[in-house]
């Protein structure tokens, strides 16, 4: 089969968190298109905006998606500051059995103290703890392991079996 378009794979983990989150007793609200296409896809009471991203493949030509790194984006496809930027909202990396939550005031910490800026990445595969950037395009990206955003303050919620 087939991997699902970045799009399907994203409604099914914001799908994914928002009855994960309702099993946990979290009061979960959705965002309106506007927010939305502002970045926030959730509305938890207790923490705030939330954006959720789904697992990724290493490199698109691969056959699925993996839990064990996670990409970050540093800019956009336009050049400009990528979604760790984005004030006083939380992310929430889905994982294979839990989502892990964290302010992305602390993933640019991470990227600060972990990324190596001096050499980019060749090939989307090398861009664990250094920089990337998909030939054509402006984005600036990396890649880190979930371990290293829980050295910082997190939290995580048990993922709903569907």
């Amino acid at each position: 089969m087939k991997w699902p378009n970045s799009l399907d794979q994203g409604i099914k983990a914001e799908e994914a968190f928002r009855s994960s989150c309702e099993l946990a007793g979290c009061e979960i609200k959705p965002s309106s298109p506007k927010e939305n296409m502002k970045g926030v896809d959730f509305f938890l009471s207790a923490e705030g905006a939330v954006d959720v991203k789904s697992m990724k493949k290493k490199k698109r030509s691969e056959p699925e998606a993996q839990a064990d790194e996670i990409w970050l984006e540093i800019m956009n496809n336009k050049g400009e500051e990528g979604w760790i930027y984005k004030e006083d909202h939380w992310t929430a990396f889905e994982l294979d059995d839990y989502f892990l939550l964290t302010l992305n005031a602390y993933l640019i910490i991470l990227v600060c103290q972990v990324v190596d800026f001096s050499e980019m990445a060749k090939d989307a595969r090398d861009a664990l703890y250094k920089t990337y950037t998909r030939k054509n395009k402006n984005d600036l990206t990396t890649r880190v392991k979930p371990q290293d955003i829980m050295n910082y303050p997190h939290f995580l919620i048990s993922k709903a079996k569907t």
